[in-house]
């Protein structure tokens, strides 16, 4: 009687030991969630928002903020959930921004619930607004992809600048209000570090990138 007893009590322990050991090793996979090419630029009066995004579970979301000043109260226009895991494009639009200058960003919540922004766009609604949202591949051999958002219908300069401070005429460009992708020759060029100047009255924008 003794022997079956500790038997079981042995038995007892074991399965416990196992079943606590399974536990301890069970491990909650992470949460990702990613943005990237955040935009906003004036078009047909509205503001438009796009950005891509992907993740590994799909109870997160984002929301859209607005403000007046880039360190004054931010206030949410919308709540925009995810709709897939891989790499999706998604959109806004404010039909009612402020006249002048309006600041966007985006704070992303994951399925645990966590927290991030990312950068802040200023959109000038007064006919001004000129970003250069992107400019890519940052190192090139034959072509640049300039991506830029504008306030209006107008043309801008193009220059290319080497490091030994020699300025390249690239021209001008027609750009169309709201958002466009223009291709930049660059062939002609040594290999090297340059930066692209874009120049449109008083207001200049730079962006550096890298010809093989």
């Amino acid at each position: 009687m003794k022997t079956l007893l500790t038997a079981g009590l042995l038995s007892l322990a074991t399965t416990f030991f196992i079943t606590a050991n399974t536990q301890a090793n069970t491990i909650t996979p992470a949460t990702t969630l990613k943005l990237r090419n955040f935009m906003a630029a004036p078009f047909n009066g509205n503001v438009k928002i796009e950005w891509i995004a992907s993740a590994n579970l799909l109870n997160g979301w984002f929301e859209i903020e607005r403000s007046s000043s880039s360190n004054g109260n931010y206030e949410k226009l919308a709540s925009v959930p995810l709709r897939k895991k891989e790499d999706t494009r998604y959109w806004y639009s404010d039909t009612d921004p402020f006249t002048g200058d309006n600041y966007y960003r985006i704070k992303l919540v994951d399925a645990n619930r966590n927290t991030t922004y990312t950068k802040t766009i200023l959109v000038k609604m007064d006919g001004t607004h000129l970003a250069v949202d992107n400019l890519f591949p940052s190192i090139a051999q034959n072509q640049v992809n300039l991506q830029i958002s504008s306030g209006d219908d107008s043309r801008v300069d193009i220059n290319i600048i080497d490091m030994s401070g020699r300025t390249f005429s690239y021209g001008s460009l027609q750009l169309l209000s709201g958002t466009s992708r223009y291709p930049l020759n660059i062939n002609g060029l040594h290999r090297g570090t340059y930066t692209l100047v874009i120049k449109k009255g008083d207001k200049v924008i730079n962006r550096r990138f890298i010809k093989q």
